[in-house]
């Protein structure tokens, strides 16, 4: 009896409006049942732990991610390496910890997450890493990212990343660490295309 007698309400409504009144009416209606599927969404999980292989730590890293106001969160990793230059054969160590920033979409359903977000490469090395030529090396990068996760209904999921970041050519140069790959230069900018493999638990 309710439902019909507000379906009559917005007839009647509709036919005394203009349609330029109509026209908001909608538009005020569009608005406000996404904001309910907004809400409906906000109940997704506020944390989530996840090791990563590659990705901006570059080898592998421990990561936590905090949902921050939906649809944003933040993300913070460490990780470690240890590789040797092939020309001076001097062994050098590398602690990195990235630090970034994402939106989330989610696709039909919560079991499929896209992020998007901009990160900062934060590195601790000794030996000659960023090009400088202190013994001890502390430098920042940025980058980029876009990754996919698909969650399975107890909380476990599985990430795939592009992660891509800019500076440091002495990994790549000869002798560097990363020699399986040329890195793209454009305008005299180094860009380096990377990837990411993950596997964590929301909470």
């Amino acid at each position: 009896m309710k439902i019909t007698t507000t379906v009559h309400w917005f007839i009647s409504t509709s036919r005394a409006l203009s349609p330029v009144d109509v026209k908001k009416l909608l538009l005020i209606l569009l608005i406000a049942s996404t904001s309910i599927i907004c809400i409906a969404q906000r109940s997704v999980p506020a944390q989530a732990v996840y090791v990563e292989l590659a990705g901006h730590a570059l080898t592998y890293s421990i990561n936590y991610q905090r949902r921050l106001s939906y649809p944003w969160s933040a993300r913070v990793g460490i990780g470690y390496m240890r590789f040797q230059e092939s020309e001076t054969n001097k062994e050098l160590s590398l602690l990195s910890a990235p630090l970034d920033f994402r939106y989330s979409i989610y696709l039909n359903n919560t079991h499929h997450e896209v992020d998007f977000g901009v990160v900062l490469q934060m590195l601790y090395g000794n030996g000659d890493i960023s090009s400088s030529s202190n013994e001890h090396d502390f430098f920042l990068n940025p980058g980029l990212v876009v990754s996919y996760n698909y969650i399975f209904t107890k909380g476990v999921f599985l990430q795939a990343s592009f992660t891509p970041f800019f500076g440091t050519t002495s990994l790549t140069n000869d002798g560097g660490y990363f020699t399986l790959y040329d890195p793209l230069v454009i305008n005299g900018t180094t860009i380096h295309l990377w990837l990411g493999l993950g596997v964590g638990y929301q909470f």
